[in-house]
This record gives structure tokens, C-alpha cells and sequence, in this order.
């Protein structure tokens, strides 16, 4: 996931207390609108490749101005991954906005959940909170990848984004970022010069995910050859939990660069998806 505010945020690690003062106020910031959209993949005749079949939506739905885009090739190609774009219209998120996307992804299917272009999120009104929730069921031998594009929160925004990924009943990874002013320190200050950072999830016990986690842990743990000036601008750093889950986190000067890197880092599944989500955005 990338994400990029205008406002330099960062990533500010907070205890208990810090969590608790956040929902308690949040509890006085009401949604304007409510949006939803879901959507089912099941597998269906066709190609298949490293376990996936072709995956087809058997059901969706959605209301306005939130809407899904799944497109269908006249020809079928050799992936089996079914690219989908959630879309909201207008440009973005406004003063109220409360968007949420289910998705369910049936045994051996593979979807790819990507964006057309970054989506912003404007300034909020007195009162007013922009909440955008995701919540995606994986089964067993299912793929999913969500690769959008960043955020653009402007000055003034307040967004509040959420993503739960389910698995059966067991929690696997707990992730939680919070990005507002102190009294003493803001969010630009604790930005220094950069400008992007982001997460990047790696779990499943395929193959296709194991050899990737494998490629990613290789090339983010390779020191610079002898006389290269160590990279400054643009830090990735891996680890791996107890549950096997790689998690990777980098911030960087500028889209461009975590464009660039991310999608070398996934190439070795362009393939299946049948082409890169970044291809002509950077």
C-alpha cells in the first residue's frame, strides 16, 4: 500500500492510551454520507496457472458515487487474476464521506484490487470525519493482492482508513498508524524531507508467495557494493513475524521512487496478473 499527504505525515508508534483518546473523540465526528460496495469472485472455466484459476464476480453490488469496475477481456488471456477498481466519483473523498468495500475471494481464485489514478481527500468540515473501511475474505487457496495507488490527504483533511483482511478466525497481523500534530512536534517536522511511506504485507503459504517472500528478504538485505554511497532518500526495511508474515515498511523523498521500488520488488508476479498495476504511473 502507498500512501502520500500533502501534509508530510509519519509514522508515529502510540500506546494504549494514545488509541483510547483517539476512538473516545472520534465518537463526536459523524459521517455526511454512507457508501457501500461488495463484490464475490468465484472460479469459472478457464485458464489457470500456479494453482489459481480464472476468476469471474458472481455477485456484485454497489451505490453511488462509490462504484466497482471489473473489466472483462473480449479475449481471455493466459492470467487468471481478475483486476478490480473501485472508483469514487467526483475525484475523491469529501467532508463526510464514509466508503466501505467488502470483498470475497473463493478457494483458488486470484484478484488484484488496484485504482486508476490516486484519489485525495479533501478538507473536513467542523465535526465531520472521512472514513474509508476495507474488509476482504480470503479462502483457502485463494490469492489477493491490493496494490492502489497513494493518498492524498489535503491540509485540513481528518480520514481515518481501515483495512481487515480475514483469514478464518485468527488474528495474523495488527498494524496501526497514526498520523496527527503534537504540541510540540508536527507531522512535517517528524517528516524531515520525506514525503512517502508505506507497507507492504507478504502472507500465504503458496508457492508463488513463499518465492516471493524469499526474492524480497534477498534484495532488501543486500548491502551496497564497496564504494556506493549508501541510499539515503529512499529506506526499506523487512521483517518476518512469528506467523510467517513479511512485512515490509520504506518512506521515501518522493512517489516516483517507492513507485519504482515496489513494483520491481513485485515483478515476479506480473505473470500472473497478467501485467503490472504501476505500469505508466511514474
Amino acid at each position: 500500500m502507498l500512501t502520500q499527504h500533502q501534509a508530510m505525515p509519519a509514522i508515529v508508534p502510540g500506546d494504549e492510551k494514545t488509541f483510547q483518546r483517539i476512538r473516545e473523540a472520534k465518537k463526536f465526528l459523524l459521517p455526511a454520507r454512507t457508501c457501500s460496495a461488495s463484490v464475490t469472485f468465484k472460479v469459472s472455466p478457464g485458464n489457470s496457472m500456479d494453482g489459481f484459476r480464472w476468476s469471474e464476480a458472481s455477485s456484485i453490488c454497489f451505490t453511488y458515487p462509490y462504484k466497482l469496475f471489473v473489466p472483462r477481456p473480449s479475449i481471455r488471456s493466459l492470467s487468471p487474476t481478475r483486476w478490480i477498481y473501485p472508483v469514487v466519483y467526483g475525484g475523491g473523498l469529501v467532508s463526510g464521506d464514509n466508503v466501505c468495500l467488502i470483498l470475497t475471494c473463493c478457494k483458488a481464485t486470484s484478484v488484484l484490487v488496484t485504482s486508476q489514478a490516486f484519489n485525495k481527500v479533501y478538507k473536513a468540515k467542523a465535526n465531520q470525519i472521512t472514513r474509508q473501511t476495507n474488509h476482504f475474505e480470503i479462502r483457502q487457496g485463494a490469492l489477493l493482492s491490493v496494490l492502489p495507488d497513494f493518498i492524498v490527504c489535503y491540509a485540513g483533511a481528518n480520514y481515518s482508513s481501515s483495512l481487515k483482511v480475514y483469514l478464518g478466525d485468527e488474528l495474523i497481523l495488527r498494524e496501526a498508524t497514526i498520523l496527527e500534530n503534537f504540541e510540540d512536534l508536527t507531522i512535517a517536522d517528524r517528516m524531515y524531507q520525506f514525503e512517502v511511506f508505506g507497507i507492504l504485507v507478504l502472507y500465504g503459504r503458496s508457492e508463488v508467495v513463499r518465492d516471493l517472500q524469499g526474492r524480497v528478504f534477498t534484495e532488501l538485505s543486500a548491502r551496497e557494493d564497496f564504494g556506493i554511497i549508501p541510499e539515503r532518500e529512499n529506506l526499506f526495511c523487512t521483517s518476518l513475524t512469528a506467523d510467517n508474515v513479511r512485512v515490509v515498511r520504506f518512506i521515501c523523498a518522493d512517489s516516483r521512487a517507492a513507485y519504482e521500488k515496489v513494483d520491481r520488488l513485485l515483478s515476479p508476479l506480473y505473470k500472473l496478473y497478467g501485467g503490472s498495476p504501476f505500469y505508466n504511473k511514474y
